[in-house]
């Protein structure tokens, strides 16, 4: 398992809502399955065999040791590690659905080993080859998210990204980060041993990177899983010549190339730590003010609720929060619209009608309606109206607008009764 990090910012916009800016930090593990081995071509005596990529063999992990040209041990890193940051901008629609684009830096080390001839240096016996090439990346992408549970306390969804990364720096050595295009090494003593060049390199290149996954959110937490690749447009990013003297004779050489091709299980988890919405500060209670009814109507400028008949019904704006009976304070306004042309008309007896949409169980579905109705009911009745004027019935999710799942079909409606 190898982890990696995300930083990103998001800048969503939603059609029904205000636009909203949040900042999120993710991070999580990955395993990476491994690409195409490098390709390894001996002239004259063998000098070098792949052996595969490092592995670990416990869980706190394997010490890697180097031997430096002074012949003093340094340990090295070889575990293959993405970290990359990001900004996106997106836009969805009311059922959730949409396109993010995405703009970021992504770094990648790719590992290897290679069995060598055992030779004597500076008291030591070497006869094995570390290496790794970390690729830096500049990427940029678009991708399309459907939501399948919109609207819910976690959106939950499938999103395929499509991205472009253009590789603008190459390092490689046994963690000492040379650019390849300053990259030599040697390792002789009394004329026998191993002289390391660099034989061709892609100093810059660019690569497809298309991605696949999963993905759930609420307005703090993030949970994303997906599969990844790497695919450069060539064939190779490094190719590295080994030369091996026995007193001063050249023996054998090999040239070996290295591809940046990879594949990635990434597991995210992220956190919101800046919103728009302002969620800190401590909410104020609200204090309806009272309402008495007269027997005689004042003057109310024309209002939509004229509009309600026995028959056709007014849907009010007004908003809960998700998968409750609170009030969002933006539905305050339109029920005080209602209280004052109620109060205006006191001759006039309503009844109020919650829907929910066709998600989870059915029976929960009604129990909230009813639940969501008796909030509306009673900040009426606190605003000065008579209980006995406001009738409620639930409907649950029997009676859809639209095809489920979609916002629209959870509503209030008021239908006048006499």
């Amino acid at each position: 398992m190898y982890v990696f990090g995300v930083v990103g910012l998001n800048v969503c916009y939603a059609q029904d809502t205000t636009p909203k800016v949040f900042l999120t930090l993710l991070g999580g593990a990955g395993g990476r399955a491994a690409g195409p081995d490098p390709v390894v071509q001996n002239f004259g005596r063998t000098v070098y065999t792949y052996t595969g990529k490092p592995q670990k063999n416990d869980f706190a992990g394997t010490k890697y040791l180097v031997i430096d040209a002074q012949g003093e041990e340094k340990e090295i890193k070889l575990d293959e590690l993405n970290f990359d940051a990001e900004a996106r901008l997106g836009i969805r629609n009311v059922q959730g659905h949409g396109w993010f684009l995405s703009a970021g830096y992504l770094f990648s080390r790719i590992s290897f080993q290679y069995e060598t001839i055992n030779f004597a240096y500076k008291g030591r016996g070497l006869g094995r080859r570390w290496g790794d090439v970390e690729n830096h990346f500049l990427t940029f992408g678009i991708a399309k998210y459907w939501n399948l549970r919109p609207y819910e306390n976690w959106d939950s969804g499938l999103f395929v990204r499509g991205s472009g990364g253009y590789i603008f720096r190459q390092t490689v050595g046994g963690g000492s980060n040379i650019p390849v295009n300053q990259y030599a090494s040697r390792r002789m003593e009394n004329g026998t041993g191993y002289v390391f060049n660099l034989e061709e390199s892609i100093t810059s290149n660019w690569a497809v990177i298309p991605e696949f996954g999963m993905r759930a959110n609420n307005p703090e937490f993030l949970a994303e899983f997906s599969i990844s690749a790497i695919l450069p447009m060539s064939d190779f990013i490094f190719k590295e010549r080994a030369k091996y003297y026995e007193n001063n004779v050249l023996r054998g050489q090999a040239v070996s190339s290295v591809s940046g091709m990879m594949i990635a299980l990434n597991f995210r988890l992220g956190l919101t730590v800046f919103s728009t919405k302002r969620r800190s500060k401590p909410k104020r209670q609200y204090i309806p003010q009272l309402r008495k009814e007269t027997s005689k109507p004042s003057y109310v400028p024309s209002s939509k609720f004229d509009e309600a008949t026995a028959t056709k019904p007014v849907e009010l704006l007004i908003y809960f929060k998700l998968t409750k009976s609170e009030l969002e304070r933006e539905s305050f306004s339109e029920l005080d619209e209602l209280a004052t042309w109620l109060a205006a008309n006191p001759r006039k007896r309503i009844r109020l009608e919650g829907h929910t949409d066709k998600i989870g169980d059915p029976t929960l579905n009604y129990e909230l309606s009813l639940k969501r109705l008796y909030t509306v009911k009673s900040y009426l009745t606190k605003q000065g109206i008579a209980a006995n004027r406001i009738e409620t019935t639930g409907y649950g999710d029997t009676k859809l607008l639209y095809p489920s799942p979609d916002q629209r079909n959870r509503r209030v409606e008021m239908r006048l009764l006499n």
